[in-house]
């Protein structure tokens, strides 16, 4: 049923695109369900996102998450014992990232309009502290293979599809561990490094039911929420303990 739906909003949305023109502008996207509901026994969800275009060129898509600092820390062998050691901090990184293009990254030439828009894992804006700079090659590399052994990067690019010479559609796969907030989803249409127009919508990841109660809970009563934790593994391991040891 989910999928028929999908199929159906997807089909709806193309038929407006192409009776109606949206001559907004010589690209313009739309998603098929602008929101995600993350609740108990999530396992994941697709992004379809669908468009059309009206003046020729390449198409690229990408879609980034809420940003945060995150820390990436190296160990190495001290006395025998293997403890962290080096740390690199980088700052405002996407806790989630994906592109898809209509060519692939071999058969292009723009650098320019990549590099500026962010298009492609390689072209991520990664800043660092001044000090950490000497470092930072290495433990970016580390970063980004931690985020895609995570499914939170790609390893490549995705593909757009197109339905004819001006729709064109891109499936997106968002892991169960997505992290909560808005993602910005973008379209470039580009000719070689010129860009000839952009279009953006916001996609709304969110948690419904008990997740999100217990989320909230987390975060407007840390302490308490930690205090609840202990003891509910205390009980748990006395509760095992109890029927192990039941004659």
């Amino acid at each position: 049923m989910r999928i028929l739906w999908c199929g159906l909003i997807l089909f709806m949305g193309l038929f407006s695109l192409s009776e109606e023109g949206r001559a907004d502008g010589p690209i313009d996207i739309d998603l098929a369900l602008n929101h995600i509901d993350v609740t108990t026994g999530f396992d994941g969800a697709y992004l379809i996102i669908y468009g059309s275009r009206h003046t020729p060129g390449d198409v690229a898509i990408t879609v980034t998450g809420p940003q945060a600092d995150m820390t990436v820390r190296k160990k190495n062998q001290v006395a025998g014992v293997w403890l962290n050691t080096q740390a690199v901090t980088f700052k405002q990184i996407p806790r989630y990232y994906s592109y898809a293009l209509s060519h692939s990254e071999e058969e292009q030439n723009n650098a320019g309009i990549f590099e500026k828009y962010n298009v492609g894992v390689q072209n991520l804006k990664i800043d660092v502290k001044e000090e950490d700079a000497d470092m930072s090659p290495d433990f970016k590399n580390a970063l980004v293979r931690n985020k895609q052994e995570e499914s939170l990067f790609p390893l490549k690019a995705h593909p757009v599809s197109f339905i004819n010479d001006n729709l064109f559609k891109v499936q997106l796969y968002i892991p169960s561990n997505v992290p909560i907030g808005d993602y910005t989803v973008r379209a470039l249409l580009y000719d070689g490094d010129t860009l000839l127009e952009m279009d953006k919508e916001i996609l709304h990841v969110q948690q419904l039911g008990l997740s999100a109660t217990i989320y909230q809970f987390s975060q407007k009563y840390s302490f308490y929420y930690g205090i609840v934790c202990v003891l509910i593994a205390l009980l748990m391991g006395w509760l095992i303990n109890l029927i192990r040891n039941k004659p």
